[in-house]
């Protein structure tokens, strides 16, 4: 996920997430998952409040290295498994 860089900090990478979760074709979706850099405090943040939001458990655990990328010079990324998800409540 993106959002231009002038309009970040305006929540619209949350409502991004929601409009996403509010389709009919995630009707029964339990979890989210995502990768995430350690670096990467914004969205990190944004997950962690979904959760919050959501009154959902947030696991968090490494998941590709930097060798998984190959020689791309890429940190590592860690896993965020957010849920079980209360759809009706993300709208």
């Amino acid at each position: 996920m993106a959002v231009d860089p002038r309009r970040r900090g305006c929540g619209l990478g949350k409502l991004l997430i929601r409009e996403v979760l509010s389709r009919p074709a995630l009707t029964g979706c339990r979890f989210l998952e995502t990768t995430i850099t350690p670096s990467n405090e914004a969205s990190r943040r944004l997950f962690l409040s979904l959760a919050r939001d959501q009154e959902a458990r947030c696991r968090v655990t490494s998941f590709f290295s930097e060798e998984d990328f190959g020689g791309e010079n890429h940190e590592a990324e860690d896993l965020f498994r957010i849920g079980p998800l209360q759809l009706q409540r993300v709208i």
